[in-house]
């Protein structure tokens, strides 16, 4: 399956509150530092990390964060944004927190897997807000979510 939008960059997103879906894909294993978390390898697949884009220039702030090269590391995201560049963003625009569901309704997808525990939920009680997505699976990640947009196009296979 493939998804598209509009080209993944920041003047396609809107300065509106929202919750987003990076998706990530990785070819080969990557090893690297992830703040408190320590050493952590990442396999090759599809990944895609939810976030809450709520403050001050919303979802066009926040993800144009997540495509910045050469940014501080802060939050666990950037270190694998700094080696990985996102294929892709879902979103929907509003005040409401949605990162928790979006990322327990990821993880209901038959094989998604949590590789990283703890990997971006440090501030919730979720497992992780980075979830392994099986390629086949894009279909039903995108009614689970249902999001409002797209942006970039997601491939399968990486």
């Amino acid at each position: 399956m493939m998804t598209m939008g509009l080209p993944l960059h920041i003047d396609h997103l809107p300065a509106e509150a929202g919750t987003y879906c990076l998706w990530l894909a990785l070819a080969r294993p990557l090893s690297l530092r992830v703040g408190r978390l320590g050493e952590q390898t990442v396999l090759p697949g599809l990944y895609a990390y939810t976030g809450s884009a709520l403050g001050q220039g919303g979802l066009h702030a926040r993800v144009g964060r997540h495509l910045q090269v050469g940014k501080p590391l802060r939050w666990h995201i950037d270190y694998l944004t700094a080696s990985i560049r996102p294929r892709a963003v879902w979103y929907r625009t509003g005040a409401d927190r949605l990162e928790c569901a979006w990322s327990a309704a990821l993880r209901s997808i038959p094989g998604a897997q949590v590789p990283l525990p703890g990997f971006g939920s440090s501030d919730c009680v979720c497992p992780a807000h980075l979830i392994a997505v099986p390629w086949q699976a894009l279909g039903h990640a995108w009614q689970a979510l249902n999001p409002d947009a797209a942006l970039g196009a997601l491939e399968t296979g990486c």
